[in-house]
């Protein structure tokens, strides 16, 4: 749900004329880590827990779930920056 409220807030200002390029990128950051551990390593993770403890102990399985882990903390350093990016541009702005 969040990823939609960025790509939209995102859209309004890019068509509003309110362009940044490093929130841009950052926007396109937080897109792709979102779908890579929504539509990637979540899917797989659940999988591997379902199959059973075994699963979960394989060297493949702790890979991916490290490399989810990364997915996720990149996720929410950009959107954090994003964040306090938006939030110190507001202010300048008023």
């Amino acid at each position: 749900f969040l990823i939609v409220v960025v790509i939209l807030y995102e859209l309004y200002n890019f068509r509003s004329f309110f362009k940044d390029k490093i929130a841009t990128i950052l926007t396109l950051v937080v897109i792709s880590s979102s779908f890579m551990f929504s539509f990637y390593y979540y899917p797989n993770m659940l999988d591997g827990v379902k199959k059973g403890k075994e699963q979960t102990q394989t060297k493949e399985f702790n890979t991916m779930h490290s490399n989810s882990e990364l997915s996720v903390k990149i996720l929410s350093f950009s959107m954090l920056i994003l964040a306090v990016r938006k939030i110190s541009k507001k202010g300048v702005r008023s």
